[in-house]
Formats: structure tokens, sequence, C-alpha cells
């Protein structure tokens, strides 16, 4: 999964990666209302992957800002 979403995020242009990020944002936001008021556990593992994948967008991000 891991190497293949970082496949995906690599062949992405800088745009592309921008709206993959806001949504992720938007849904860990999401995520984080429901969780504050007293929701449902099952969203922990989603979480915490959601926060894993907006790390590889930035550093992907980064990657690029330092071969540039």
């Amino acid at each position: 999964m891991t190497n293949k979403f970082m496949r995906t995020i690599r062949e992405l242009s800088d745009v592309e990666l921008d709206v993959w990020e806001s949504r992720l944002r938007t849904e860990l936001s999401k995520i984080r209302t429901v969780g504050k008021s007293g929701g449902l556990v099952r969203y922990n593992a989603n979480f915490r992957n959601l926060r894993r994948n907006i790390a590889r967008i930035l550093t992907v991000r980064n990657e690029r800002r330092e071969t540039d």
C-alpha cells in the first residue's frame, strides 16, 4: 500500500499535490471533530493513516524543492 501510494503521489503535479493535501486535511479535521464530540473509536486507525499520508505528501514536496 505504501509503495503504491508513494508511486502515485510522486507522479502528481504540484497543483494536484495541493489538492490531495487539502482534501486529506479536511477529512482529518472532520475526524477530529467527531472524536472531540465523543464519536466512534474506529476513526482512530483512519486518523493515523490520514496523518501519515499528509506527511508523505509533504515529504515528496520537500524532495522536489531540494532537487530544484
